[in-house]
Protein backbone atom coordinates (compact mmCIF):
# COMPACT_ATOMS: atom_id res chain seq x y z
CA UNK A 1 0.00 0.00 0.00
CA UNK A 2 1.62 3.14 -0.74
CA UNK A 3 2.00 6.43 1.31
CA UNK A 4 -1.20 8.47 -0.25
CA UNK A 5 -3.40 5.60 0.38
CA UNK A 6 -1.87 4.52 4.29
CA UNK A 7 -2.84 8.25 4.62
CA UNK A 8 -6.54 8.40 3.61
CA UNK A 9 -6.96 5.16 5.48
CA UNK A 10 -6.33 6.62 8.93
CA UNK A 11 -7.93 10.30 8.45
CA UNK A 12 -11.12 7.79 7.70
CA UNK A 13 -10.24 5.49 10.69
CA UNK A 14 -9.95 8.54 12.74
CA UNK A 15 -13.02 9.99 11.77
CA UNK A 16 -14.94 6.90 12.78
CA UNK A 17 -13.27 6.90 16.16
CA UNK A 18 -14.29 10.64 16.73
CA UNK A 19 -17.80 9.81 15.68
CA UNK A 20 -18.47 6.90 18.39
CA UNK A 21 -16.68 8.10 21.00
CA UNK A 22 -18.56 11.68 21.32
CA UNK A 23 -21.25 11.78 24.19
CA UNK A 24 -24.92 11.41 23.60
CA UNK A 25 -27.04 14.34 23.42
CA UNK A 26 -30.21 14.38 25.52
CA UNK A 27 -31.95 16.84 23.13
CA UNK A 28 -32.98 14.15 21.23
CA UNK A 29 -35.25 12.61 23.40
CA UNK A 30 -36.17 15.53 25.97
CA UNK A 31 -39.57 15.50 24.05
CA UNK A 32 -40.51 11.93 25.11
CA UNK A 33 -39.89 12.97 28.90
CA UNK A 34 -41.96 16.46 28.42
CA UNK A 35 -45.91 17.15 27.24
CA UNK A 36 -47.25 21.04 26.86
CA UNK A 37 -48.91 21.92 30.23
CA UNK A 38 -52.02 22.59 28.65
CA UNK A 39 -53.20 19.01 27.50
CA UNK A 40 -54.65 17.82 30.94
CA UNK A 41 -53.70 13.96 31.59
CA UNK A 42 -55.92 10.95 30.77
CA UNK A 43 -56.36 10.33 33.93
CA UNK A 44 -57.79 13.88 35.38
CA UNK A 45 -60.26 14.20 32.53
CA UNK A 46 -63.13 15.04 34.13
CA UNK A 47 -66.00 12.04 32.97
CA UNK A 48 -68.83 14.56 33.17
CA UNK A 49 -67.38 16.02 30.11
CA UNK A 50 -68.29 13.64 27.74
CA UNK A 51 -71.96 13.57 28.78
CA UNK A 52 -72.79 9.50 29.33
CA UNK A 53 -73.56 9.69 33.29
CA UNK A 54 -75.91 13.09 32.20
CA UNK A 55 -77.77 10.76 30.36
CA UNK A 56 -77.83 7.83 32.00
CA UNK A 57 -78.92 10.37 35.17
CA UNK A 58 -81.63 11.90 32.77
CA UNK A 59 -82.82 8.43 31.67
CA UNK A 60 -83.01 7.23 35.32
CA UNK A 61 -85.31 10.29 36.28
CA UNK A 62 -87.41 10.38 33.30
CA UNK A 63 -88.13 6.43 34.08
CA UNK A 64 -88.90 7.20 37.92
CA UNK A 65 -91.33 9.69 36.66
CA UNK A 66 -93.12 7.52 34.36
CA UNK A 67 -92.97 4.73 37.13
CA UNK A 68 -94.43 7.08 40.13
CA UNK A 69 -97.15 8.44 37.69
CA UNK A 70 -98.34 4.86 37.42
CA UNK A 71 -98.59 3.80 40.54
CA UNK A 72 -100.63 7.27 40.95
CA UNK A 73 -103.10 6.18 38.27
CA UNK A 74 -103.22 2.91 39.49
CA UNK A 75 -104.21 4.30 42.98
CA UNK A 76 -106.77 6.65 41.71
CA UNK A 77 -108.38 3.46 39.70
CA UNK A 78 -108.61 1.24 43.06
CA UNK A 79 -109.83 4.15 45.22
CA UNK A 80 -112.51 5.21 42.12
CA UNK A 81 -113.55 1.32 42.81
CA UNK A 82 -113.78 1.14 46.35
CA UNK A 83 -116.08 4.25 45.90
CA UNK A 84 -118.24 2.69 43.18
CA UNK A 85 -119.10 -0.71 45.40
CA UNK A 86 -119.51 1.48 48.67
CA UNK A 87 -122.09 3.85 46.52
CA UNK A 88 -123.85 0.79 45.34
CA UNK A 89 -123.41 -0.92 48.63
CA UNK A 90 -125.35 1.48 50.34
CA UNK A 91 -128.18 1.58 47.98
CA UNK A 92 -128.67 -1.78 48.75
CA UNK A 93 -128.93 -1.28 52.20
CA UNK A 94 -131.78 2.00 52.15
CA UNK A 95 -133.65 2.57 55.29
CA UNK A 96 -137.05 2.22 53.05
CA UNK A 97 -137.50 -1.81 52.70
CA UNK A 98 -140.92 -1.75 50.83
CA UNK A 99 -139.09 -3.00 47.88
CA UNK A 100 -137.89 -5.81 49.08
CA UNK A 101 -141.73 -6.94 49.14
CA UNK A 102 -143.31 -5.70 46.63
CA UNK A 103 -144.11 -8.77 44.87
CA UNK A 104 -146.39 -9.14 48.00
CA UNK A 105 -148.47 -5.90 47.84
CA UNK A 106 -151.68 -6.30 49.06
CA UNK A 107 -154.55 -3.95 49.93
CA UNK A 108 -153.38 -1.87 53.12
CA UNK A 109 -156.79 -2.39 55.29
CA UNK A 110 -156.41 -6.43 54.88
CA UNK A 111 -156.96 -8.07 58.29
CA UNK A 112 -153.44 -10.64 58.61
CA UNK A 113 -154.10 -14.14 58.76
CA UNK A 114 -151.95 -15.10 61.66
CA UNK A 115 -150.20 -13.24 64.74
CA UNK A 116 -146.55 -14.69 66.09
CA UNK A 117 -144.36 -13.55 69.09
CA UNK A 118 -141.26 -15.55 70.18
CA UNK A 119 -137.41 -14.87 70.15
CA UNK A 120 -133.96 -16.12 69.11
CA UNK A 121 -130.85 -16.24 70.69
CA UNK A 122 -127.45 -16.94 69.66
CA UNK A 123 -123.90 -14.83 69.28
CA UNK A 124 -123.22 -11.64 67.58
CA UNK A 125 -119.65 -10.68 66.45
CA UNK A 126 -117.79 -7.53 67.84
CA UNK A 127 -114.22 -6.76 67.33
CA UNK A 128 -113.06 -10.32 66.96
CA UNK A 129 -115.15 -11.09 70.27
CA UNK A 130 -118.67 -12.77 70.61
CA UNK A 131 -120.92 -11.18 72.55
CA UNK A 132 -124.76 -12.89 73.81
CA UNK A 133 -127.96 -11.71 71.99
CA UNK A 134 -131.18 -11.86 71.50
CA UNK A 135 -133.92 -11.20 69.09
CA UNK A 136 -137.53 -10.65 70.09
CA UNK A 137 -140.52 -10.61 67.44
CA UNK A 138 -143.93 -9.73 67.77
CA UNK A 139 -145.80 -9.34 64.26
CA UNK A 140 -148.53 -10.65 61.87
CA UNK A 141 -148.64 -12.69 58.85
CA UNK A 142 -150.59 -12.61 55.71
CA UNK A 143 -150.94 -15.28 53.26
CA UNK A 144 -150.22 -14.36 50.02
CA UNK A 145 -150.21 -17.31 47.57
CA UNK A 146 -148.90 -21.23 47.91
CA UNK A 147 -146.57 -21.66 50.85
CA UNK A 148 -145.38 -17.34 50.30
CA UNK A 149 -146.02 -15.23 53.25
CA UNK A 150 -145.93 -11.09 53.97
CA UNK A 151 -144.41 -10.52 57.59
CA UNK A 152 -144.63 -7.47 59.22
CA UNK A 153 -143.35 -7.17 62.97
CA UNK A 154 -141.92 -5.00 66.11
CA UNK A 155 -138.42 -6.56 67.00
CA UNK A 156 -136.02 -5.78 70.08
CA UNK A 157 -132.60 -6.70 69.67
CA UNK A 158 -130.40 -6.96 72.53
CA UNK A 159 -126.58 -7.30 71.82
CA UNK A 160 -124.80 -7.54 75.45
CA UNK A 161 -125.98 -4.39 77.36
CA UNK A 162 -127.70 -2.88 74.65
CA UNK A 163 -131.06 -2.88 73.22
CA UNK A 164 -132.80 -1.09 69.80
CA UNK A 165 -136.42 -1.44 68.34
CA UNK A 166 -136.26 -2.70 65.05
CA UNK A 167 -139.16 -2.72 62.50
CA UNK A 168 -139.33 -5.69 60.57
CA UNK A 169 -140.85 -6.28 56.81
CA UNK A 170 -139.92 -9.04 54.78
CA UNK A 171 -141.87 -12.37 53.87
CA UNK A 172 -141.92 -16.54 53.99
CA UNK A 173 -141.36 -18.69 51.36
CA UNK A 174 -141.43 -22.72 51.75
CA UNK A 175 -139.19 -22.82 54.48
CA UNK A 176 -137.17 -19.64 53.97
CA UNK A 177 -137.31 -16.57 55.94
CA UNK A 178 -136.00 -12.89 55.08
CA UNK A 179 -136.78 -10.09 57.31
CA UNK A 180 -135.08 -6.70 56.48
CA UNK A 181 -135.36 -3.93 59.59
CA UNK A 182 -134.65 -0.83 60.50
CA UNK A 183 -133.89 1.21 63.91
CA UNK A 184 -131.74 3.44 65.71
CA UNK A 185 -128.73 3.22 67.42
CA UNK A 186 -128.74 6.43 69.78
CA UNK A 187 -128.82 9.34 66.20
CA UNK A 188 -127.46 6.82 64.08
CA UNK A 189 -129.53 4.86 61.81
CA UNK A 190 -129.31 1.22 62.02
CA UNK A 191 -129.76 -1.79 59.08
CA UNK A 192 -130.60 -5.13 59.78
CA UNK A 193 -130.87 -8.29 57.52
CA UNK A 194 -132.12 -11.03 58.71
CA UNK A 195 -131.65 -14.83 56.24
CA UNK A 196 -132.83 -17.59 57.85
CA UNK A 197 -135.16 -21.22 57.86
CA UNK A 198 -138.66 -22.00 59.93
CA UNK A 199 -140.13 -25.04 60.12
CA UNK A 200 -143.16 -26.65 62.66
CA UNK A 201 -142.33 -28.39 65.84
CA UNK A 202 -144.24 -31.18 67.24
CA UNK A 203 -146.40 -28.55 68.92
CA UNK A 204 -149.04 -27.68 67.41
CA UNK A 205 -148.13 -23.86 66.64
CA UNK A 206 -144.86 -23.78 67.27
CA UNK A 207 -142.10 -22.98 64.82
CA UNK A 208 -138.34 -23.54 65.18
CA UNK A 209 -136.61 -20.43 63.29
CA UNK A 210 -132.94 -20.08 62.82
CA UNK A 211 -131.24 -17.09 61.65
CA UNK A 212 -127.93 -18.46 60.16
CA UNK A 213 -127.18 -15.24 58.24
CA UNK A 214 -128.07 -12.38 60.39
CA UNK A 215 -125.89 -8.82 60.56
CA UNK A 216 -126.11 -4.99 61.20
CA UNK A 217 -124.98 -2.10 59.69
CA UNK A 218 -124.42 1.53 60.75
CA UNK A 219 -125.43 3.51 57.86
CA UNK A 220 -123.33 6.73 58.66
CA UNK A 221 -120.20 4.73 59.46
CA UNK A 222 -120.91 1.60 57.40
CA UNK A 223 -119.79 -0.20 60.93
CA UNK A 224 -121.08 -3.74 60.21
CA UNK A 225 -120.96 -6.78 62.54
CA UNK A 226 -122.72 -10.37 62.02
CA UNK A 227 -124.68 -12.68 64.42
CA UNK A 228 -126.60 -16.10 64.63
CA UNK A 229 -129.78 -17.33 66.61
CA UNK A 230 -132.05 -19.72 67.05
CA UNK A 231 -135.10 -19.93 68.94
CA UNK A 232 -138.97 -20.55 68.17
CA UNK A 233 -142.42 -18.70 67.59
CA UNK A 234 -145.93 -19.24 68.62
CA UNK A 235 -148.46 -18.79 65.64
CA UNK A 236 -152.05 -18.04 66.22
CA UNK A 237 -153.99 -18.13 63.28
CA UNK A 238 -156.62 -15.22 63.30
CA UNK A 239 -158.66 -16.30 59.94
CA UNK A 240 -159.40 -19.97 58.93
CA UNK A 241 -156.17 -19.86 57.64
CA UNK A 242 -154.40 -23.57 58.35
CA UNK A 243 -151.03 -24.13 59.87
CA UNK A 244 -149.67 -27.32 59.72
CA UNK A 245 -150.19 -30.09 62.11
CA UNK A 246 -147.44 -31.51 64.52
CA UNK A 247 -145.87 -34.67 63.61
CA UNK A 248 -145.19 -37.42 65.87
CA UNK A 249 -142.52 -38.40 67.21
CA UNK A 250 -142.21 -41.77 66.05
CA UNK A 251 -142.23 -40.29 62.44
CA UNK A 252 -140.70 -42.51 59.91
CA UNK A 253 -136.87 -41.67 59.56
CA UNK A 254 -138.24 -41.36 55.56
CA UNK A 255 -139.86 -38.44 55.43
CA UNK A 256 -136.35 -36.56 56.56
CA UNK A 257 -134.25 -38.28 53.70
Amino acid sequence: MSAKQDAKFLSALALILVIALAPVSTAVFAQEDTAPSDVPEISSVDESTTGIDVDENTRRDEIKEKMDELREQRADKIQEFKDKVREEYKDRLRTDVSPDVRPYDMPPDRQADLEFSGDAAGWTVIGGHAWKSTTTLNGEAWHIRGDVWKIHSKGTLTIADRTVEVEFKGFANGHRLTLYGTGYIGEDPIRVFIRGHYAPTVDYGVFAIAFNQMGVQNQNTGAKFTMAQVGAVTVTPLTDVKIPEPLPYDTPVELFQ
